[in-house]
């Protein structure tokens, strides 16, 4: 067991409408997405750090989602089934 680093994979979904404020409030239709994250922990990095408030902190943790599926997507011509990454540092919510 690697003490330094860990590896969570998982399996997500999102669902959400958007509301555009205008001079009329336009409320999207419900847009979903799935795919496929890779959660990225880092542990016992202060010994690299000789702050003493960096040695208090959490794990950092980076995370790889690759959403492979959009309902709609920005042009009605693009694929729904594509690949598409976002990198996130730390908790994302």
């Amino acid at each position: 067991r690697n003490r330094f680093i860990k590896l969570n994979p998982y399996v997500f979904t999102d669902a959400g409408i958007m509301a555009i404020p205008l001079k009329e409030q336009h409320i999207s239709p419900l847009l979903v997405d799935a795919g496929l994250g890779f959660e990225f922990k880092f542990y016992q990095l202060s010994r690299l750090i000789t702050n003493n408030f960096a040695q208090q902190t959490r794990p950092i943790s980076i995370r790889l989602d690759l959403p492979l599926f959009l309902n709609r997507t920005q042009t009605f011509t693009e694929n729904p089934f594509s690949f598409r990454w976002m990198l996130g540092l730390n908790a994302s919510f």
